[in-house]
């Protein structure tokens, strides 16, 4: 890595993996260690020169990034900073910047707008006190979305949800055939990831009708128990947090291919309620997921 580079020793990086990845992963994360260690030594000079291929090579990746792994989308946007933190950026004049941004990084080169509604998103216009700066926007909104607009969405990974009552299979949560109060209800998560993914996180908001059994629980694990057909899942639960009104589960990697992981729930109050999307992201790459269908649940004494 060093060769060539003049003052500079040659020496060596390591980077320990505790978990397995295969070939193809691994020589795309050393040619992007690669690439942070020469924009760490090179400095602006190598980015806008030599690393002008380098940076080619990854803007190309960064384009295609829907079809990497979990692992490869991190190493790429360490290997994104380490470029840009040696690019020299000019700084904001903020006084002549309006509407006023409510926060301003240390060395001015970052500025944020809070707070807004974005109905008037697109009628906010930004001038700078410096006319010749580049400038690049990111937009982060928090949406509520309800009725029709919950709808399953599939970006690089699938996740379905299906509800069978173990109690009376006949009742199945809808208006025609509600639950009723005891009902235990096992709810699967379907999971279809196209490559191999890592540290992946499931969230389901519950219908208010439903509560978790926590298997964590003696008392609850003497009393409880999944079919057999549920119980051998493929994936490897690493954490989970059986809340009131969430289940959360956290998977440190989910092979490519189908799989399934099953949860307890018991029915627990009367009246129809919405069961919002199950969500399934990669926790370092929350621009890929999965979004399963939204559905209500009806419950009757």
């Amino acid at each position: 890595i060093t060769a060539g580079c003049e003052g500079i020793k040659p020496g060596w990086i390591r980077v320990n993996f505790n978990y397995f990845i295969d070939e193809q992963v691994f020589q795309y994360i050393v040619e992007a260690i690669a690439f942070v260690a020469l924009a760490r030594i090179g400095g602006p000079g190598w980015v806008d020169g030599a690393g002008k291929a380098a940076r080619e090579r990854l803007l190309a990746a960064l384009d295609s990034s829907v079809n990497l792994s979990t692992q490869e989308n991190l190493w790429l946007l360490i290997a994104f900073n380490a470029m840009h933190g040696q690019a020299d950026f000019a700084a904001y004049e903020t006084a002549g910047i309006a509407p006023a941004p409510e926060k301003v990084s240390a060395n001015r080169v970052s500025l944020a707008w809070e707070e807004r509604e974005l109905d008037g998103i697109r009628a906010m216009a930004v001038k700078l006190g410096q006319e010749e700066a580049q400038t690049y926007y990111l937009v982060d909104a928090s949406v509520l979305l309800e009725g029709e607009h919950m709808k399953r969405e599939d970006r690089g990974l699938r996740v379905e949800r299906v509800v069978k009552n173990l109690t009376d299979a006949s009742r199945l949560g809808t208006r025609e055939a509600p639950l009723r109060i005891g009902d235990e209800v096992l709810v699967s998560y379907r999971i279809l990831a196209k490559k191999n993914q890592y540290f992946t996180a499931l969230v389901d908001e519950l219908p208010a009708a439903l509560e978790t059994v926590n298997f964590n629980l003696a008392q609850v694990s003497q009393f409880y128990e999944l079919p057999e057909e549920f119980a051998n899942s493929s994936l490897y639960l690493d954490h989970s947090e059986l809340r009131d009104r969430s289940t959360n589960l956290y998977f440190n990697r989910i092979a490519a291919g189908q799989h399934q992981y099953s949860i307890l729930a018991r029915a627990t109050s009367v009246g129809t309620f919405t069961w919002p999307c199950a969500s399934l992201t990669p926790m370092y790459e929350p621009r890929f997921g999965a979004l399963s269908a939204a559905d209500q649940c009806f419950v009757t004494e």
